[in-house]
């Protein structure tokens, strides 16, 4: 299918943005207003660099505010309209998006509305061009996919067609299935943006929260298969404001974002019954274990004895280890992820599968890919049924700090190329600021992508190298494990003793665990099913730290009862790490 993206969705200069769009492979964009108005190259001076670029300039929007007004007030929205019309000749587009009238003073009459848009569409059809009309979700009239469906079809003119929003109609939970029922030629355009749940604000105020498909809470699976029931011929077009990305290289979040329509593409072939004309894409398909069996560490010399006796201690040292680690000197200070490897069926299919999604492969003898940052990820065999069980503390989790902008396309990268679920956005307290984070799960491994505006936090101070800064390791009996270190010199993250006071009034511990908790600096959290034990191991010189975690029973939440207390703690021990570990390639 052709893929198209608005360009309010990227960062930078007109020209900046229709370059990235074209690197990322897109077939269009839909060209913004203000993008427009901002920008000092002429309209034929655009159009011939769309041309150069082999990128077509698909849509113009939005004109404002227009129906629903009265008769005086529709005079001077014909007159703007035909000023518009000027500029989409001028730009060689045939389609401007009209989107439904928010003013509160906006008028309610059905055919009222449907009679000015058709006066707009027959002046548009005299100069060849199209008016698409979309409910936007907070319209003070029109709101709805099916109110905007009404006033194209009370209109009756073939040069007014309907524009659908995923986000205009799945963020009300409106219903979508009588779009099956519309004919397709009659759907001029479909934006797409998959967004979180926010039961308790209106859409015109979490629209900033909207993002790539797949990242989100959105049937959009659902919605855009129903659209494309239809017949529609059209683009899948990425409509997505967001104080992310408009704070981002433009290259990267339009890779990441051409990534999220393949995927989309490839969720729509799986869909049974599927009666779609259109050809989509399909990558190589590749079974993930979503565990991470490979870590490539750089150490410096005054790191190296202090690293080997954890990982001997954690049991990652042998063959028979989950997680094989491989150290590479460095002079860089302190210890740094260079690469990762997640185990699969097909290594090979694997890296075609992120080939395909635009990612480019990794180098070496070994399948893998290049994440954002340049860093490694290596794809790496499952482990054969009669080969003897792992060993060893299991690598369960991995925070990586990322700059302002990045969330969306790193969690989009580990998406698309492990199979990793995306869940709600997280928002954490560091004592000089707020961490925001997205958290992608398996059943066997979790990332998470921390970032902050708050240039103190030690997310904003990681986040200049995009680094790992946190390996979550899981072992069987933590006390026991914490001992082994202790007895090897290896010391725990000092935790405030007010933590332990307030543990004491809040769970009904025996005094002799409390205090078991308290000299080994555990962190402590517990549910009607199960219990949670955390502690952070002292941290290497550039900030880089193993935490350990033990689940009892049936305990099936995260570390966010207790990451405040963690980030102060680390603030605390780090208060003035350098950032500048940059070490080759990666971090």
């Amino acid at each position: 299918m052709r893929h198209s993206i608005a360009t309010m969705a990227l960062a930078g200069s007109l020209q900046e943005k229709m370059q990235a769009a074209a690197k990322a492979g897109f077939d269009a964009i839909e060209l913004f207003e203000n993008d427009l108005i901002q920008c000092s190259l002429s309209t034929t001076q655009i159009r011939d660099m769309a041309a150069g670029l082999r990128l077509k300039l698909d849509i113009y929007q939005p004109l404002r505010d227009f129906e629903g007004v009265s008769p005086a007030q529709l005079l001077r929205n014909l007159d703007r309209a035909e000023r518009k019309f000027d500029t989409l000749q001028a730009l060689g587009i045939d389609l401007m998006l009209v989107c439904s009238n928010a003013q509160p003073d906006a008028l309610g009459d059905r055919q009222l509305i449907a009679d000015q848009l058709a006066e707009l569409a027959q002046r548009a059809a005299r100069r060849h061009l199209r008016i698409g009309f979309e409910s936007l979700s907070w319209g003070t009239h029109c709101n709805r996919w099916s109110h905007a469906w009404d006033a194209v079809s009370r209109a009756g003119e073939d040069s007014l067609g309907l524009i659908l929003d995923s986000y205009h109609t799945l963020a009300l939970r409106d219903d979508f299935t009588g779009i099956s029922e519309i004919p397709g030629e009659r759907i001029f355009y479909l934006q797409l943006s998959d967004a979180p749940f926010e039961a308790t604000s209106p859409p015109l105020y979490t629209r900033p929260l909207r993002t790539f498909p797949g990242l989100g809470q959105f049937d959009m699976i659902g919605f855009v298969a129903t659209v494309l029931s239809t017949g529609y011929q059209g683009a899948l077009s990425l409509e997505i404001f967001s104080d992310e990305f408009r704070g981002a290289p433009a290259q990267s979040t339009a890779r990441a974002a051409r990534a999220s329509l393949i995927w989309l593409e490839e969720q729509l072939s799986r869909q049974p019954g599927r009666t779609q004309k259109q050809p989509l894409a399909i990558p190589p398909a590749v079974s993930s274990s979503a565990r991470c069996s490979y870590l490539q560490l750089n150490t410096d010399a005054a790191s190296r004895q202090t690293l080997d006796t954890q990982l001997s201690a954690l049991g990652l040292t042998t063959a028979e280890a989950h997680l094989t680690v491989e150290l590479r000197a460095s002079m860089a200070p302190g210890v740094s992820v260079h690469a990762l490897g997640i185990s699969v069926s097909d290594p090979e299919a694997a890296q075609r599968r992120a080939e395909a999604f635009g990612y480019r492969a990794g180098t070496g003898e070994q399948a893998g890919t290049v994440a954002p940052d340049g860093s490694g990820l290596r794809f790496t065999p499952l482990r054969n049924a009669p080969q003897q069980e792992a060993q060893g503390a299991r690598l369960a989790s991995i925070i990586r700090a990322v700059p302002t902008g990045m969330l969306d396309s790193w969690a989009t990268f580990y998406h698309l190329t492990t199979g990793l679920k995306p869940t709600t956005p997280l928002l954490k307290h560091d004592p000089h600021g707020v961490v925001r984070g997205r958290l992608l799960r398996g059943s066997e491994l979790a990332i998470e992508l921390e970032t902050s505006t708050h240039q103190r936090t030690l997310a904003a101070g990681a986040s200049v190298d995009q680094s790992i800064t946190r390996l979550v390791f899981e072992v069987p009996d933590l006390v026991a494990c914490l001992g082994n270190l202790r007895v090897r010199g290896i010391e725990t993250l000092a935790i405030a003793a007010n933590y332990y006071d307030d543990l004491a009034a809040r769970y009904a511990l025996q005094p002799e665990r409390l205090d078991e908790l308290r000299q080994l600096n555990v962190l402590y959290d517990a549910q009607p099913q199960g219990e949670y034990l955390h502690a952070c191991l002292t941290p290497f010189a550039n900030g880089l730290c193993f935490e350990l975690i033990e689940r009892r029973g049936s305990y099936t939440g995260t570390d966010m009862a207790n990451a405040y207390v963690l980030h102060a703690a680390l603030s605390n021990c780090l208060p003035s790490v350098s950032t500048s570990t940059v070490d080759g390639q990666g971090q």
